[in-house]
């Protein structure tokens, strides 16, 4: 499941990912921050969309 995929590719920062954000300033970094949560707030309202119109489906199906 997702536990095994989770412990056989933990989550990590590339070093020059890393070297990026710390050479930010602390605008820069808020800013950064700032649409990255934005962007993935988005992705969860697609998510909850999708999921909403799969169930959708299913009770259509089991109809």
């Amino acid at each position: 499941g997702s536990r095994d995929f989770l412990e056989k590719n933990p989550p990590m920062v590339a070093a020059v990912e890393k070297s990026l954000i710390m050479d930010m300033g602390s605008t820069a970094r808020q800013q950064e921050l700032t649409q990255d949560l934005t962007t993935m707030m988005r992705v969860m309202e697609t998510v909850l969309i999708l999921n909403d119109e799969q169930g959708s489906t299913k009770r259509e199906m089991g109809s």
